[in-house]
This record gives C-alpha cells, sequence and structure tokens, in this order.
C-alpha cells in the first residue's frame, strides 16, 4: 500500500506544471545605536513600522522606535527617562505605547501617543 501511495504522488507530481516559487524580499531593520535587539510590533499602509529596540545590559533598557524605508530606524525619546515600548501606529503616522519608569521608589507605567 505504502509503495502504491508513493507512485501515485511521484506520478501526480510529475504531471503537475511546475509553480514558480514565490519572490520575498527581508529587510533587516537594525537596532538603535547602542542596542543588541529589536522587534517590530505593527506596520501600517505606508510601511512604517513601530516597534522596540533593546539594550539587554544589565540593566536592560528599552526603547520605542519608528522605522521608515527613508530614515530608518528613529528612537521616539521617553517622557520619564524610563523603558519605552511602542505596541501600534496608525495611518496617519501616530504611535502608541507605554513607558516603564519609577517615581519615588514607586513602579509606574503610562501610555504615550507620539506624533510628528
Amino acid at each position: 500500500m505504502g509503495f502504491s501511495l508513493l507512485a501515485f504522488c511521484l506520478q501526480s507530481f510529475a504531471i503537475c506544471p511546475s509553480v514558480d516559487a514565490q519572490q520575498y524580499t527581508i529587510i533587516d531593520l537594525g537596532a538603535l545605536d547602542g542596542d543588541e535587539l529589536a522587534e517590530a510590533a505593527k506596520i501600517n499602509e505606508d510601511g512604517r513600522i513601530a516597534g522596540t529596540s533593546a539594550h539587554i545590559g544589565p540593566p536592560l533598557k528599552t526603547q520605542a522606535f519608528l522605522w521608515t524605508e527613508q530614515d530608518g530606524m528613529m528612537d521616539l525619546g521617553n517622557l520619564h527617562e524610563g523603558d519605552t515600548v511602542a505596541t501600534n501606529i496608525n495611518n496617519r503616522k501616530q504611535v502608541v505605547g507605554h513607558e516603564y519608569y519609577e517615581y519615588d521608589d514607586e513602579p509606574l507605567v503610562h501610555a504615550f501617543l507620539w506624533s510628528k
């Protein structure tokens, strides 16, 4: 039975028209200066990408970024010298995310909206 199935598969493959292999382009977005890794979160219709770059430390330090084909990776800054994470981008080129930081030794998280 196994041989018959194998023969059928080989015959079927031989008579099927060949399918051209799909072509893909992979672009290395890199990381912000001094960082070792980066993660893309979202891409909008214009091809702009929001994500997070990180220096693995110690200590671990994260920074939100916006990547465009024209300008590459741009640091979005922060509000309180904390660790920022970009989570989404819309078609109006606005990036949202959150920042982890400490105030009076208390850990806090604040949302942000970045636009240019």
